[in-house]
């Protein structure tokens, strides 16, 4: 096994030891592969991670910002407030952002020809509000 990976999988298990204790009292049911399961998924966020960086896409995490008006292209709501509204009919009312859930995904492309296609992966989860409180246009975003 090359040092790279020793470390690799000594540093998982310190930063595992370190998420165990956080998520142990959490757990009503435990198992005796609880702490192998965590094990075994950081290895896999870590591959995960090493394939999604090592092609020709980039990614990139978006939040869009609290008071962002709701964007059906890159939002989804998961608002069971504002449920029986279609995404056309959030837009409408002027619907804003009252927390981001989950981010926006997305992947940019660099062809071989030299151009670039940008798209979103996955769109982001946001709870929302209704009003006409000094709404953002939509371009303010917390980038990771």
């Amino acid at each position: 096994m090359p040092d790279w990976e020793v470390k690799f999988h000594r540093l998982c298990k310190q930063r595992g030891n370190e998420l165990w204790g956080i998520l142990k009292p959490m757990m009503h049911i435990k198992t005796a592969c609880d702490w192998d399961d965590l094990y075994a998924l950081m290895i896999e966020a870590h591959q995960l991670a090493a394939l999604m960086y090592s092609g020709a896409e980039e990614y990139q995490f978006v939040f869009p910002v609290i008071g962002t008006r709701f964007d059906k292209t890159i939002m989804a709501s998961k608002d069971i407030a504002f449920s029986h509204f279609t995404s056309e009919e959030l837009e409408a009312r002027a619907a804003m952002v009252k927390l981001c859930i989950t981010p926006q995904v997305l992947v940019r492309i660099n062809t071989q020809a030299g151009t670039v296609n940008s798209s979103t992966l996955v769109q982001a989860c946001v709870l929302l509000q209704l009003g006409n409180a000094s709404p953002l246009n939509g371009t303010e975003m917390c980038q990771t």
